[in-house]
């Protein structure tokens, strides 16, 4: 279940979570694992300096900065949905 980020990126993964401070923090990365897992989704457990994240499938791996230019705007494509950069909803 642990894997390196690189083997993350590798098998699609992208990080859904902040890192977890181990073990003050368990029982809220065990909430999404169980979460994860009653969903069916493809997950896996990363070790950073901060501590541990949780990454899954179905997310892109691009996790570099945005310019200030594409906050708080929404894209919609046929294969992703709706993707957001703020706090907007979807109708």
């Amino acid at each position: 279940m642990y894997m390196t980020e690189i083997e993350a990126r590798g098998l699609g993964f992208g990080r859904l979570t902040t890192p977890y401070r181990l073990p003050l923090e368990k029982t809220l990365m065990d909430n999404v694992i169980t979460d994860m897992r009653r969903g069916g989704i493809r997950f896996g457990l990363v070790a950073t300096r901060g501590g541990t994240e949780v990454w899954r499938s179905g997310i892109r791996t691009d996790d570099r900065k945005r310019d200030s230019s594409s906050i708080g705007r929404a894209s919609v494509s046929k294969t992703e949905g709706c993707e957001f950069e703020s706090r907007l909803s979807c109708h």
